[in-house]
């Protein structure tokens, strides 16, 4: 389950990362929209991909995932399960294998903020509420307490967002 989980986040950061490839129209029909210290911050460099994960078909992954224009900011959702489908997805779930949100700033490769707890912190814990699912589209909402920043040994306080994507899988 361990190495399941290491393949995930990596496929989690590499789709990020292909967004930095892609060019934007700047189609404001889709977006990522997050609350981080009570300021809204909208991406429209956004993707998502659900399908069955390419290193074990038993799993499903479904990923929405944005970038800043200026690519300096990454936000992203990730949950893995076995049968997934519209609906709500705590971090805590027992149900489903992974939930994660990771957000990155200054175009670092690894995560600056994400779901992992860390001693002394209090839990960092959120509902990821999958709206829709199409064969061109997912939407949906998210809240939560903070994202702890691993990197700073603090919290980023994200609180909530929302999210309409282009499905790429």
């Amino acid at each position: 389950m361990k190495k399941q989980l290491h393949y995930f986040i990596f496929f989690t950061l590499l789709v990020t990362v292909s967004l930095s490839c892609k060019k934007n129209s700047g189609n404001t029909d889709y977006f990522v929209k997050i609350k981080q210290d009570g300021n809204w911050t909208t991406f429209t460099k956004v993707a998502g991909e659900f399908g069955p994960d390419l290193l074990d078909p038993s799993f499903t992954n479904l990923v929405i995932a944005a970038e800043s224009n200026s690519g300096t900011e990454a936000f992203t959702i990730a949950i893995q399960g076995t049968s997934l489908s519209a609906g709500t997805y705590d971090t805590d779930n027992t149900t489903v294998a992974s939930t994660s949100l990771v957000y990155i700033t200054q175009a670092t490769t690894s995560p600056r903020a994400h779901t992992v707890d860390a001693s002394m912190v209090a839990v960092s814990r959120y509902m990821v509420n999958i709206t829709s699912i199409t064969a061109t589209e997912i939407e949906g909402t998210f809240t939560g307490n903070f994202l702890y920043d691993s990197f700073n040994d603090n919290a980023a306080n994200i609180t909530e967002g929302q999210f309409k994507v282009k499905r790429i899988r």
